[in-house]
């Protein structure tokens, strides 16, 4: 018993003599350019941003540009400008003005600070599903211990047939009020994309985790990341359709505008995206987590999809359907 005290205190002192200190030298770290991106297809711009890597965070680059190929053919050149134009300082953008297409084929290549930096991305650009159906329904549920009234909807697809696909759910909702009886046909000019969008009922989106708001609140042995970004696999409904069913709150019924016309839209986007899109929002919903814990879980690996450099390019195409889903005169 003695013998092994001593054996292990001997260890000890040669492991601690051995000991050596190797300094970090900050100033060896070559950066390295950074893209990101994620480019939607059929649409009017997408755009491209661009930075340098650091020591010690990310930094701004003071000049680029970004070539974009199609199907192998050079489509246009864009030089980055500044997202914020009162502000030099600011991260730059390419804003891409070609309009691309489901199955084509797209390189990104940017070059930063006089071609000292390089970096490159291909991505393909997926299918759409055929159509969505929706169907809406006023209700009441439980939200942060109050009754709200909410909007449930349920979207219907066919999963597109004969592959692995990967989708994501975007919502966006519009307004309009005026003097006038406001016509069915009209739509509003613009849009903002809904973030509070509750998947707790849905198999597929909380991946069999279903879950109340009392779980949410009280149940402190649950440590689920929830899907903020709304993606999933068709791994529960493969070559077949499937139904989501999410729920939006509203505050139609308490309208500070009551003496208005009044109208609200709703654009429900199904995406389809790539495996790496998929795999970089599932990081994501696990980063912006207030459950997730670096110190007990598993690290969180975000895919990195350019070469030579740093960053994600993504691609989706997408199926939209647009429903006004609420319309009232004015109170008096």
């Amino acid at each position: 018993m003695k013998k092994s005290a001593y054996l292990f205190l001997l260890l000890l002192f040669v492991l601690s003599a051995c000991e050596n200190e190797i300094p970090y030298r900050m100033d060896t770290v070559e950066p390295k350019l950074i893209m990101n991106a994620l480019l939607e297809a059929d649409a009017n711009q997408n755009i491209v941003y661009l930075n340098l890597s650091g020591s010690t965070g990310v930094k701004n680059i003071t000049e680029g540009s970004v070539t974009l190929y199609v199907n192998g053919e050079e489509k246009e050149v864009v030089v980055a400008e500044s997202e914020a134009w009162w502000d030099e300082d600011y991260r730059k953008i390419c804003i891409l003005k070609t309009r691309f297409h489901p199955g084509d084929v797209l390189r990104l290549e940017a070059v930063a600070e006089h071609g000292k930096y390089y970096s490159w991305a291909e991505v393909t650009v997926p299918y759409p599903v055929e159509s969505i159906k929706t169907d809406t329904l006023f209700t009441e549920m439980k939200i942060n211990n109050f009754i709200q009234s909410c909007l449930q909807y349920k979207i219907t697809f066919d999963d597109i047939p004969g592959q692995h696909n990967y989708y994501r759910l975007q919502m966006k909702s519009g307004e309009s009020r005026g003097d006038l009886p406001i016509p069915p046909d009209y739509l509003p000019d613009r849009y903002y994309y809904i973030d509070n969008i509750i998947n707790w009922e849905d198999v597929v989106l909380t991946d069999g985790h279903i879950m109340t708001d009392d779980d949410n609140n009280y149940n402190i042995f649950d440590l689920s990341i929830q899907n903020k970004y709304n993606v999933f696999t068709d791994r529960l409904f493969e070559d077949a359709s499937y139904t989501l069913k999410v729920y939006v709150p509203h505050g139609f019924f308490n309208d500070n505008w009551s003496e208005f016309y009044r109208a609200t839209w709703t654009v429900i986007c199904l995406m389809s995206i790539n495996e790496a899109d998929y795999r970089y929002y599932r990081a994501m919903n696990c980063l912006e987590s207030d459950n997730y814990d670096e110190m007990f879980m598993e690290p969180v690996i975000v895919p990195n999809n350019v070469e030579e450099g740093y960053g994600f390019v993504g691609a989706s195409s997408a199926c939209t359907d647009t429903m006004r889903v609420f319309y009232a005169p004015p109170s008096w």
